[in-house]
């Protein structure tokens, strides 16, 4: 079997000059690299996100491989060198951001950072978590059956002094059955036909939240607030205030702001009345 062909996805580089820790200023510099051979077939890539890259609970993925590089200190005489080697060397490689909590095909795999959920011993996850283990995330596609949600909702994970963990029927299996409605619309449509249930659990979800593509929401439904507690209304062109405030303007007082955002411009939503099945979250 040939090696499979990894390429370069992700470049973070550390320089000591540039920390707000004083351990840090003293250390070496360093980059983190993140390596990949089926990018191409990966939901999270196409979000700029990776399994690699999260604070807490980053995961080990089947087709990408992690490495740090070393270099020297700031006394040393080729910090500097090593530094700018390093921006040579991978040149034109971007910065993927941390995942979220939902469901992407990546590969052959479903990947389902769900809290708690891979701790369900009855669904074939690469790896079961539990107490002090982390487990995997990750199931097969061929595996993941209407059989496989199913269980998937009914489980009830428990603590590790006993009782159940709740938050996981209130606040997982609603997002993760909303998210599969969305990316694999006919498997949820099987699990919506043999398990009793859905019907209520989806009904505990809303988008309120999450982050999605302005100009694809719904017009003149609900309003957004910015950080002043101002509230705008969306047209389809204008973002338009009445309450806001703003400063540096020509003019201190006024009846009515509007801005033109840019076509990528992200929000989050306030109103289950802002989605259509035309939204694009990003989230």
């Amino acid at each position: 079997m040939s090696e499979p062909n990894y390429k370069v996805i992700h470049f973070h580089l550390f320089d000591p000059n540039h920390s707000i820790f004083k351990s840090k200023r003293n250390g070496k510099a360093e980059c983190q690299i993140i390596e990949c051979c089926r990018s191409e077939d990966c939901g999270l890539f196409k979000k700029g996100q990776c399994t690699y890259r999260r604070v807490l609970g980053w995961e080990r993925c089947h087709y990408g491989r992690y490495r740090v590089e070393h270099g020297l200190t700031k006394r040393a005489k080729g910090f500097y060198k090593w530094i700018e080697d390093k921006k040579k060397e991978f040149e034109g490689i971007g910065y993927l951001d941390s995942h979220n909590e939902v469901m992407a095909i990546i590969g052959d795999y479903v990947f389902l950072p769900y809290s708690h959920m891979n701790m369900c011993k009855e669904v074939p996850f690469k790896a079961h978590g539990g107490a002090f283990v982390t487990g995997a995330s990750f199931i097969s596609l061929e595996e993941f059956t209407p059989e496989v949600v199913t269980k998937l909702l009914n489980f009830k994970p428990q603590a590790l002094f006993g009782g159940e963990i709740t938050t996981y029927q209130t606040e997982s299996v609603p997002k993760f059955l909303h998210h599969l409605s969305e990316l694999m619309p006919d498997l949820y449509t099987q699990v919506k036909q043999i398990n009793s249930r859905v019907q209520g659990i989806e009904a505990q979800y809303t988008n309120v939240k999450r982050k999605a593509k302005l100009y694809t929401l719904k017009t003149n439904a609900g309003k957004f607030k910015d950080i002043h507690g101002g509230e705008w209304i969306w047209d389809g062109e204008w973002l338009i205030s009445k309450n806001s405030h703003a400063s540096f303007l020509l003019v201190s007082e006024f009846d009515e702001l509007r801005i033109r955002p840019k076509e990528f411009a992200i929000v989050e939503i306030t109103d289950d009345a802002q989605v259509t099945d035309k939204t694009e979250f990003i989230d």
